[in-house]
């Protein structure tokens, strides 16, 4: 994309002028419940608003959404399109909770590879760090700089990742996953035998699938295409190969969306359309019979988080595209819809849904990301969801009255980060309309397995 112009520090807002306060009541008697009638404002113990009037009956659970640290970009960094994928990568839990636990001492930061991956850990450290202490606790405003990280994707990718130049957020997330796998990797060796800028072989190196890679085993699909012939029954398998993203064409996705006889066609059955046309043209002789005969893709394992890009026609694309494909995300991905998942591939609990965390967006040579935050509860007593110790409530709710949001599927809202800026939006529907509203882009979807 073209370069993006210098981010102008927005003007601060002049403060209120400050109107005269009326003298303070007199003390009220304690009230049987604990909480006085002349409270604080906004105390939801009040039993009155300080006009006589019944308050509104508070709320059954207070709950708010995790907060999470937004990353720098000062004027003329063009850090946009690396923090859009720190953000996604960061709220796969999973992932997140794998790379936080890794032996980042064992790093070697003197390989480009090595100070990629370490830069990394470091950022999602410090992005921990400004995470509030504990459900109701402040949230920390701290932003944290990925400076660290922006110098060695410089390093590393060429001319692709200059420091202070604009570059694309697919392009570092692909430097991103090459990276941990070379350094989190049992097959090191190979990793060292090829150089940094080889292309990907389709019979090994960084393209066969390696279950002892951290990247691999968090992030890629195990794919093996092959064909079963329709006259003779014989079946081929031609390629075995780790797929780190799943590539997604927005013509594609909307021809799927207009043509679907249902409004309420799943995402999956969607992706599994645009499947069956990104195939045409590749059918493969049969040794036996000679007989052409489609492709298809069977995945023997799946991540725990996966990845789409959405490869648009051009950088600006008409806001009915735009819609056409905003409308048609799913914020839940059933696997099995799209490849064929033979025993096992999903591990033991054999779930193959996936959920949306995250989704990076492009327009006007700017990118946000829209992240999905769990709820906690602001005055109950929390738990673990699991080893990790991040606080989410035992029972958290969300108060509003439409409920065809992604608390379909758990409680949470989404929030937009703009750098380090980072506004809640809410509803999944209300960032489906801010997409279409701004013709923003999606062009990274990121999912984490349930």
């Amino acid at each position: 994309p073209p370069p993006m112009p210098p981010n102008g520090v927005p003007p601060s807002v002049p403060p209120m002028p400050q109107q005269q306060q009326p003298p303070p009541p007199p003390p009220q008697q304690q009230q049987p419940n604990g909480s006085s009638g002349g409270g604080k404002k906004g105390n939801k113990g009040n039993s009155s608003n300080g006009n006589g009037a019944a308050a509104p009956a508070p709320s059954a659970v207070a709950v708010k959404p995790v907060a999470s640290a937004g990353l720098s970009n000062t004027s003329g960094e063009h850090n946009c399109f690396l923090n859009v994928a720190v953000q996604g990568l960061y709220h796969l839990r999973p992932f997140r909770r794998r790379l936080l636990s890794s032996d980042s001492g064992a790093v070697d930061a003197g390989e480009p590879s090595g100070a990629v991956s370490r830069a990394l850990i470091e950022v999602f450290s410090a992005m921990d760090a400004a995470r509030p202490s504990g459900p109701g606790g402040p949230a920390s405003r701290k932003v944290v700089a990925p400076a660290r990280l922006r110098a060695a994707l410089a390093a590393c990718g060429g001319d692709a990742f200059k420091l202070r130049e604009m570059s694309d957020a697919s392009e570092v997330m692909h430097v991103l996953y090459e990276s941990l796998h070379r350094t989190f990797s049992k097959k090191r060796e190979v990793a060292d035998a090829s150089s940094a800028d080889a292309p990907p072989s389709s019979k090994g190196g960084f393209d066969e699938y390696d279950q002892m890679s951290l990247a691999h085993a968090e992030l890629a699909l195990d794919v093996e295409q092959y064909t079963q012939c329709r006259s003779c029954g014989a079946v081929e398998t031609h390629l075995r190969y780790a797929k780190p993203f799943h590539l997604v064409h927005a013509q594609l996705l909307r021809n799927a969306k207009e043509s679907a006889r249902s409004r309420d066609t799943s995402f999956g059955s969607l992706l599994g359309a645009v499947e069956i046309q990104q195939k045409q043209g590749t059918d493969r002789t049969c040794s036996s019979c000679q007989r052409l005969n489609p492709v298809s893709e069977r995945v023997h394992h799946a991540p725990s988080c996966l990845s789409l890009l959405v490869c648009w026609e051009t950088q600006r694309a008409p806001t009915s595209d735009v819609a056409t494909v905003a409308s048609s995300l799913g914020l839940e991905l059933e696997l099995k819809e799209v490849f064929d998942l033979p025993p096992g591939a999903c591990g033991k609990d054999g779930g193959s849904t996936y959920r949306l965390r995250a989704v990076a967006c492009y327009a006007g040579s700017h990118y946000k990301a829209f992240c999905w935050q769990p709820m906690v509860q602001a005055s109950a007593p929390a738990v673990a969801d699991d080893e990790s110790g991040e606080s989410i409530a035992r029972k958290p709710r969300i108060l509003t009255a439409r409920r065809e949001t992604c608390a379909t599927l758990e409680d949470g809202k989404w929030t937009c980060f703009n750098d380090d800026v980072s506004t809640v939006i809410g509803e999944w529907s209300e960032v489906v309309a801010q997409m279409k509203r701004e013709s923003l882009q999606p062009l990274v979807l990121f999912y984490e397995r349930s």
